[in-house]
């Protein structure tokens, strides 16, 4: 390693910048943050725990220095190869400032000077971050995890970084990092404490003390929670990437807006691109966990009349299932009930409008149904996965999607450009007796880099809200008893408690796969009903000895794999575990979630 192309500023400061992205994609948003960071530092080293092609690295040519790893101990593991390297060339005493930064954020929305300059004001410090989460049960487990800095971003200055104890942390911390669960325990967790304990000086950029409280189930990540505040009033200049996913956004607690006020806030008062974000989160996310988090729906709330014409006017196609199962589609007019009351072509200028001022936008959806039959909408089912999984490689998807669930719910008409749909794709629509293609079409749009809405009018919105109000109080009344008041997730671990009972049934010796909340829940459950053998995990270093008093136990240490075990470690990391189980030819398992 030789860094040369030094630049001026404040402070001789040095980033080192860790991306991965399984395709090896250097993506713009990324060539846009690191041009930024030039702004303040001295250089920049980029590594990438993904071998990239030649035109990849081109794309960050002006960087001081690139290194290529394969992804092992995740970003820990890149910090501490490169950070080795410098102490072992003695490069990393030239600098006032060490900042480590991965590419799990979007931004900056503001100038970097503003806050890098505010916090060189900040003295007596020994290393910062941007934001804090407080002492808390992280994910609802049994576990408590300390006060610390949200590992997206470090800065480390020379009072640190020249002392032997800082030298030693990276080499020992990559021990402990076995997987992601493991990072997060063993790594951002503990390493401000650590640090602390040896008597160093820390604080953040952002102010959290106001989401820090003494309950410690309520000290939520401030990010997953808060970004809008952050954003626009702490000038946090950062957007986590996973927001758009919907993860680790517990619903008990929120009403999820606040990614929603926090993007159109960004929109609305910074010049950053938004293009940055959609081509990754397009490319990247499910469609559904994309539309959920951002709560993307248009209400129409008067007709407007259609713009001149202007060879910049989208061009349109509207579909609508007829009575005899057969697709056709309309084009320019809407005079058919294609989305809920837009039934004349007074509405036809407002459709327009949305996609003409929108160049995201590709599909427009009515709101679900929610009279007759509407199980397969309420849980987002393919209308026929047979043939969703014929048409997919077909119709080459190869944006993330879900088997046990569509990207929308079951639909008997859309709006789309017209560009997006050959004239193949409309032949298979007007043949598919099922409406599964229709349901594919939101895919194809976001393979091409268009996501997909609701649309209601003012006028039925009301309808809407006392139909959904409607079908819930009658599947409450089935699920509550009226002697209390749940929460959704009281009234899901009515069912799922139903699901184990009858799992228990024939199981002799049960273990739980899992540490996390969702294995607490389970547990207590469990309990009432067997004795639970213990508490599997992949890796016990990053775990408590025990979880809700039952011992936790290496998965790969058990001496006999002739057991019956509860799976809950949540539906995405489901096949992950399916494989390891699949492996020791065990059969009786059950998945919860």
């Amino acid at each position: 390693m030789y860094l040369t192309k030094w630049r001026p500023a404040m402070n001789k400061r040095l980033t080192i910048y860790m991306t991965y992205n399984k395709n090896g994609i250097i993506d713009d948003y990324i060539v846009y943050m690191l041009k930024q960071l030039v702004n303040v530092s001295s250089d920049i080293i980029v590594v990438s725990n993904k071998k990239l092609k030649q035109r990849e690295k081109e794309k960050i040519a002006f960087v001081s220095e690139y290194i290529e790893r394969g992804n092992e101990k995740f970003d820990v593991g890149a910090y501490s190869q490169v950070i080795k390297e410098l102490y072992d060339k003695r490069q990393i005493y030239e600098y006032d400032e060490l900042v480590l930064i991965n590419d799990s954020v979007f931004g900056p929305f503001f100038d970097l000077n503003d806050m890098f300059s505010a916090m060189d004001r900040r003295k007596g410090l020994d290393f910062w971050g941007i934001t804090k989460r407080g002492r808390s049960d992280f994910d609802g487990g049994a576990g408590v995890y300390p006060e610390h800095i949200q590992s997206y971003f470090y800065a480390f200055r020379k009072s640190i970084i020249s002392q032997d104890a800082f030298k030693e942390y990276w080499q020992q911390v990559v021990d402990e990092i076995s997987d992601f669960r493991s990072a997060i325990l063993n790594y951002e967790f503990k390493l401000t404490e650590h640090f602390e304990k040896l008597g160093f000086k820390w604080d953040t950029y952002c102010d959290c003390n106001d989401y820090i409280g003494n309950n410690i189930n309520r000290n939520f990540s401030p990010y997953h929670y808060s970004t809008y505040e952050l954003i626009k009033d702490k000038r946090c200049p950062f957007l986590k990437r996973k927001l758009f996913t919907g993860d680790f956004v517990n619903k008990e607690y929120t009403d999820a807006v606040d990614l929603k006020n926090a993007y159109n806030f960004i929109k609305d008062n910074t010049d950053y691109d938004l293009n940055l974000i959609w081509d990754y989160v397009l490319r990247e996310y499910e469609l559904s966990s994309i539309m959920n988090a951002m709560q993307m729906v248009e209400i129409i709330d008067k007709p407007i009349q259609e713009e001149n014409e202007s060879k910049d006017k989208a061009e349109l196609f509207f579909f609508i299932k007829r009575d005899d199962e057969r697709l056709s589609y309309i084009e320019q007019k809407a005079n058919e009930n294609v989305l809920n009351n837009i039934n004349d072509e007074r509405y036809l200028g407002s459709i327009k409008s949305l996609f003409n001022n929108d160049s995201r936008l590709g599909v427009l959806i009515p709101p679900m149904k929610t009279f007759g039959k509407v199980s397969l909408s309420l849980s987002h089912s393919w209308i026929n996965l047979n043939v969703f999984e014929k048409m997919k490689d077909k119709l080459e998807i190869t944006v993330p999607y879900l088997l046990d669930k569509a990207p929308v719910y079951q639909i008997n008409g859309l709006v789309c450009r017209k560009e997006l749909l050959s004239n193949d794709v409309i032949k298979l629509l007007e043949l598919d007796k099922t409406g599964t293609i229709l349901q594919m079409i939101p895919l194809i749009a976001q393979e091409k880099g268009y996501y997909t809405k609701q649309v209601i009018t003012k006028d039925y919105v009301a309808t809407q809200i006392y139909n959904l109000t409607g079908m819930l109080s009658v599947l409450g009344e089935k699920i509550s008893d009226n002697a209390r008041n749940y929460s959704v997730r009281e009234m899901t671990d009515q069912l799922m408690e139903e699901k184990i009972k009858h799992f228990l049934v024939s199981a002799k010796k049960v273990y739980i796969y899992g540490a996390g909340e969702l294995a607490c829940r389970v547990a207590e459950i469990a309990k009432k009903y067997c004795n639970l053998r213990g508490i599997l995990v992949s890796d016990k270093r990053s775990n408590l000895s025990n979880i809700c008093g039952i011992q936790v136990m290496q998965y790969s240490e058990l001496k006999y794999k002739d057991i019956d075990v509860i799976v809950a470690v949540g539906k995405k990391n489901n096949r992950n575990i399916e494989r390891i189980l699949k492996d020791d030819n065990i059969k009786n398992i059950l998945y919860v979630d």
